[in-house]
């Protein structure tokens, strides 16, 4: 079994929290909690940055004097009240240079040791534990034990532990330590039971050699231990405990990595922990009101305290549809329903309705009735909904209505898809043995096995963008380690298989035709944007590369993209010849051939553009041979887990990509902006010389919240400050000319207090200052995905409704249709589109300062005042 003890410094400390004052009564020193530690917080991202509000910066006032009592600080004094009286005590110990000792706090997870519950811990490992790996000494290390799939050995066990440990964690605090944290502790128990002739250091010895070859996984072991579990006197009890104490850093030759926090976030945290023995979940408007109660502003509630200890794994919160609006304050609670409704049971005399209900989870497929029947048993269903939505949020299983047509059966209830839950393999097909090896493409995991969990996982977001190759019963039929995938062309098909160490990728079509070239480059680079996003989530420490092999059975050849598209030939060793590889198999994969997409219909005459183009009163001059720069910020990733990743995004930008290259723009793609790189990058953008354009457009494709968008690195920066660079003064070269920005992102969940970006663009120089004779904020267009107050809708198919019709509605009407004109459109087809819950969407224009008409004149621009076409 494992054990994971997560360290301690992710609870603040009161010992190294306040400065010590001079020895004042007691009332005083109280009074001064809030005033002197209300900004020695950490922020999200770890810095000690802090926005101060004007009610705390009145309170802390100096010239109050004391004349008369301030109403905040009236209010402070009544938070007091709701303060532990023992952490009360020890601040007035230290605020009087008394000694404290502080408290050995440490919290015990328990996650088993059953491979079924792989998949459910995985979402909970973390980076902030020391586990414990047990196992039994008079056991032998090769001794075949029965588990859900077949058989795996007591070293095997141990192996899957330290690689799943190894796989879901990343420590992110110290780079020196990057590869070797977290520790574990081998712990072998019954050594009572051993007998005289076998040796402790034997066994161990044993399981070390195994890890020769697995240095990564080796340096994760801290140490090992034999205890008798009978014997209370146990020397190696003391030692274990002494080792714990000293990773945790309570131990007299070493110390806990310490953070300051206000009094009323250690407050908080206590209360959550005695909540927590209550309930499992709460609101966020109850945890609102927790945090009022101890001083703790809604502002650093939501962007401090929650993002915070959901990085630590404390709370849960996610920022997604049907999840913000409760916290989980006992995460391993979650775990633990998490196992027992995926469990599966034998049906058997007396059994529980809820069993018999499980029985089909050895088929991969999950009822909702087994939800109903649990959660009666335990008394929670009126979280039912929370529940479903957070298992469909880990990717641990898929409600098949979002893979077929009308899949509900009578009863009205809803069945979903779990891989990880098969027995057997479902998905028979011969497809799958195909042996020449010039037909498929290898992804290879080097060094460690690829984690089935993980597999499974991209199955459930593969189904999401394709559908299965059969289905029984309107079941998706895939397998525990292989499914397959019919293609948007309706004819080819992607087969999966894993293979130890490697995932094999395979396209058939039904017509016994080959496939289509651009099929195979599309579904790798699907196939491999689903699994880096899988990654970043689940398995940080994973990489994967690309192999091909010369004989079925032989071993993989690692090869590079560009080798295979600029070279023929390559010459490899094996084993103790040196051999020519040819490449030219394997250039399908990666061609550089695009997704069809309309194009926009270009000009089949001259007329058009010669009576509009011209007409400088009421037409921007746009048709200048690239009518300008077209910047792209996608966001799809973000440093906190507190803002879920934002699958579909590159559907978005793919199609956007193809469309303003169509328009005849320049187009730069950026991701991953934090939102003081979004601000350098628009006031870099406004500072070079667009002299040549004709127009400029900026899309951003992000989370965001009401007038604002949100960078990777959780601060917010408003729609304003971005379109602030872009002014006349500031922006001479595009003065006069259209500035066309797009925001993709929702206006939801308005944050008090948000940690908004506060950087002004720089002052205009005297040259940026000459051209007075345009208004500052003229020849402008900001459109967004939604309204004010409203979510942004995306898929991980489609993408986003927004830029899925805006560009939708270019390729078609940009021939001759203005942009308002194109945008109302967009308008109309975007309020079309609903979710499976009934929710609706309507982009808007939520600034327009434009002057006159922008037309694109697809196909057409003017050249020293004569008239040219694009080359087709």
């Amino acid at each position: 079994m494992a054990i994971g003890i997560q360290k301690p410094k992710t609870f603040g400390d009161p010992v190294e929290m306040v400065q010590t004052p001079p020895a004042e009564s007691l009332t005083d020193v109280k009074g001064g909690i809030f005033n002197g530690m209300v900004t020695k917080r950490a922020s999200s991202t770890g810095d000690s940055r802090s926005y101060t509000s004007p009610d705390r910066a009145a309170a802390a006032n100096p010239d109050d004097g004391g004349s008369h009592a301030s109403p905040v600080r009236t209010v402070e004094r009544d938070y007091i009240k709701n303060i532990d009286p023992d952490l009360l005590d020890k601040i007035e110990k230290l605020a009087r240079g008394q000694p404290v000792e502080p408290e050995k706090q440490v919290t015990i997870w328990d996650f088993g040791g059953q491979d079924v519950y792989y998949t459910t811990h995985q979402t909970f490992l973390s980076e902030h534990i020391i586990y414990l790996l047990v196992f039994r000494l008079d056991v032998d290390l090769d001794r075949k034990i029965p588990v859900y799939r077949g058989q795996k050995t007591v070293k095997e066990f141990i192996m899957f532990w330290l690689n799943s440990i190894h796989m879901h964690t990343v420590e992110r605090l110290r780079e020196e330590d990057r590869d070797v944290i977290p520790y574990v502790l081998i712990i072998g128990t019954h050594k009572d039971r051993l007998g005289s002739q076998v040796d402790v250091k034997d066994i161990f010895g044993k399981l070390s050699k195994c890890l020769d070859d697995k240095q990564v996984l080796k340096d994760h072991v801290y140490q090992y231990f034999a205890i008798n579990n009978l014997a209370e006197d146990d020397a190696e009890f003391d030692k274990i405990k002494r080792v714990i104490e000293k990773l945790c850093g309570y131990s007299s030759d070493s110390k806990a990595t310490v953070q300051k926090f206000s009094v009323g976030w250690i407050q908080l945290e206590m209360d959550l922990a005695k909540k927590s023995e209550e309930i499992p979940i709460i609101t966020v408007e109850e945890l609102c009101k927790m945090a009022q109660r101890v001083g703790l502003s809604d502002g650093e509630l939501q962007d401090s305290f929650i993002p915070y200890h959901h990085q630590q794994g404390d709370i849960l919160h996610f920022k997604v549809d049907g999840l913000e609006n409760i916290v989980i304050i006992d995460p391993l609670w979650l775990a633990d329903v998490f196992s027992a409704i995926m469990t599966p049971t034998s049906s058997h005399p007396g059994c529980s309705y809820g069993d018999i209900l499980k029985d089909e989870l050895k088929r991969g497929v999950l009822k909702e009735e087994v939800f109903d029947e649990y959660l009666k048993e335990i008394k929670m269903t009126e979280n039912k909904t929370e529940i479903i939505q957070l298992m469909l949020h880990f990717d641990l299983m898929l409600e098949i209505s979002q893979s077929v047509e009308n899949p509900i059966p009578g009863s009205g209830k809803r069945r979903f898809v779990v891989p990880s839950m098969l027995v057997s393999n479902n998905n028979a097909n011969n497809a799958l043995s195909e042996s020449d090896p010039q037909k498929y493409l290898l992804i290879a995991f080097p060094h460690i096995p690829f984690p089935t969990g993980l597999f499974h996982r991209l199955i459930i977001r593969l189904l999401r963008k394709y559908k299965a190759q059969r289905y029984e019963n309107n079941i998706p039929v895939v397998g525990f380690d292989r499914a397959s995938f019919r293609l948007e062309d309706k004819q080819s098909v992607l087969h999966l298989v894993v293979e130890d160490k490697v995932i094999k990728l395979l396209i058939t079509n039904a017509t016994g035709n080959p496939p289509k070239p651009h099929m195979y480059a599309n579904t790798r680079k699907t196939v491999e944007d689903e699994l880096s996003t899988l990654r970043n989530t689940y398995c940080p420490r994973m990489h994967f590369v690309y192999c091909i092999r010369i004989k079925d059975d032989g071993p993989n050849i690692q090869i590079q993209a560009q080798d295979v598209q600029t070279r023929e030939v390559i010459c490899a060793c094996l084993e103790t010849s040196e051999v020519s590889i040819d490449l030219r198999p394997y250039r399908v994969w990666f061609s550089h051939e695009e997704k069809e997409q309309r194009r926009p219909q270009s000009m089949e005459e001259d007329d058009l553009f010669r009576d509009k183009a011209f007409d400088d009163k009421q037409v921007y001059r746009n048709y200048t041979e690239w009518r300008g720069k077209a910047v792209i910020i996608n966001n799809i990733s973000f440093d906190n887990r507190y803002y879920p990743d934002r699958d579909g995004t590159e559907v978005d930008v793919e199609r956007l990509e193809i469309l303003f290259k169509q328009l005849h723009y320049l187009v730069s793609k950026h991701d991953n902006l934090s939102a003081g790189s979004i601000n350098q990058l628009a006031e870099r953008e406004a500072r070079s010389d667009h002299s040549a354009y004709s127009s400029f457009i900026m899309v951003v494709l992000s989370h965001g919240s009401e007038n604002t968008v949100i960078g990777t690195d959780g601060y917010h920066i408003g729609y304003d400050q971005i379109m602030a660079h872009f002014e006349a003064s500031r922006c001479p070269t595009l003065s006069g000319k259209p500035k066309m920005f797009f925001i993709s992102a929702c206006q939801s969940s308005p944050v008090e207090n948000a940690a908004v970006l506060d950087t002004k663009p720089k002052q205009a120089t005297a040259k940026q200052q000459e051209t007075p004779q345009t208004p500052e904020k003229a020849d402008m267009i900001l459109v967004l995905a939604t309204t004010r107050g409203d979510r942004s809708w995306r898929t991980p198919a489609n993408g986003t409704w927004f830029i899925q019709n805006l560009v939708t509605e270019l390729s078609e009407r940009a021939r001759e249709t203005h942009l308002l004109d194109i945008l109302t459109q967009v308008n109309q087809s975007v309020s079309q589109m609903t979710t499976q819950e009934g929710c609706r969407q309507v982009s808007t224009i939520a600034m327009c300062t434009l002057r006159k008409h922008v037309y694109f004149w697809p196909g057409y621009y003017c050249e020293n005042g004569e008239i040219k076409q694009y080359p087709q």
